[in-house]
This record gives structure tokens, sequence and C-alpha cells, in this order.
């Protein structure tokens, strides 16, 4: 029920504000990368923003560092202030499947897990050195019943995020391997030169052999 969702991010709040304490409230202007994306999606007032960011802080990771473990549980939410993650799930013969990257600008979330309140199903890697604005769940959420302009851009990140799967379901259903190739350069032209070709393959749905010889013709 929504109230028990609710009462279990609670409960987590609780925890992990203790955990904050002694974290600090980072400079503003660092955290100013999150709130130009937030006020890019609906404007966001002061109070609002007053109620998120005391919990904002920074984590750098390392290239091939993770965020998240798949089996961790599901509890924060990073915003890609500069670098590149990889989301994927690896099956249990070991093979990858990669289900997105999130380069600057952009969310890095076990978003369905996060919503159920489970462990994750995912990992989350820096492909690149990476700097994450992180926030938890249960503060976002807090944030949002007292703020109707931050639930309007939790709406608006949900709708991105039903479409862009929407869209992904129907590339890897109706489409070939190069249509497949071609679509990502059109929507990410940036990230062919920065994702590892082996990554590539692994989000594209085909072996690293067919994705050279499709770039190479």
């Amino acid at each position: 029920s929504e109230l028990c969702f609710y009462g279990y991010w609670n409960n987590i709040r609780q925890k992990e504000k203790r955990n904050l304490r002694n974290i600090g409230t980072i400079e503003a202007s660092a955290q100013k990368p999150l709130r130009v994306y937030l006020g890019r999606l609906a404007p966001v007032s002061d109070a609002a923003w007053a109620a998120l960011a005391p919990f904002v802080a920074p984590k750098r990771l390392k290239k091939r560092e993770f965020f998240v473990h798949a089996g961790d549980p599901a509890l924060q939410v990073g915003f890609v202030a500069h670098g590149l993650l990889e989301s994927y799930r690896s099956d249990a013969a070991g093979k990858d499947a990669v289900k997105r990257f999130c380069p600057e600008g952009s969310i890095a979330a076990p978003y369905m897990d996060l919503i159920l309140g489970r462990a994750s199903t995912t990992h989350l890697r820096a492909l690149e050195p990476t700097v994450l604005l992180v926030f938890n769940y249960a503060d976002w959420v807090a944030a949002m019943e007292k703020h109707m302009c931050l639930q309007k851009i939790g709406r608006l990140i949900a709708e991105h995020e039903f479409v862009e799967r929407e869209e992904r379901e129907l590339t890897l259903l109706m489409k070939d391997a190069r249509e497949r190739l071609n679509d990502f350069a059109e929507r990410h032209p940036g990230l062919l030169e920065r994702v590892p070709a082996n990554r590539l393959a692994a989000y594209l749905g085909i072996n690293p052999v067919t994705l050279s010889r499709l770039r190479s013709t």
C-alpha cells in the first residue's frame, strides 16, 4: 500500500539521516549542476531546494569503480556531474547485458529497485573517472511530499524513464544490428568514442566481432 511504501522509506531516511550528521553540507557551487538539471525540468523554489540540498554530497569514482553492486540495498540516487557510468546486469553464466549509459547531466540509479524498496538487481559502474552528486532516495521522497515543484519533476523523470525503456524495447525487438548502431550514433553521438567496444556491443545485444564489422563497413 502507499502508506507502507512511504513508511518503509521514512524508516530508511531516519537511519541515513543519522549517518549524514557528520558529513556536513558541501558548498552551494558544487551542488549547482544538480539544481540546474532539476530547474530545466521545472522551476525549483528556494524552499524545495533547501529541503534537498543538505542531503546532497559529492562522490568520486575511479574508472571501473562501482557506484552500486547488484545485491546491495538500493538506497541512493546519483546525478552525474562529470564522467560516465554504465548500468548492467549479469546472467548466471557471467554474460553482461548493458541497460544504459549515464553521461554528464543524467541520473544514475537502480530506478525499479528504489521504487520497490528492494536490493539492486543491476550494477552501476564508472567507465571513466566520475563525479556524482549523491542523495538518498528516501530524502528525495520526503522532499517531494512537501513541495509540489519536486513532485512535478519526479513525474517528468518517471515519464522520461518510461519513454526511454519503451524506445529501447522497440529497438531491440524490431531493428537489426546495423539499425541499432545507427540509432545509438544518432541519439548519443558523443558516446561512440567514449564507450568501450565490448560494452557498446553488450548494450546493442550483439557480439564485439559483429560490432567491429559494422563499424568498418
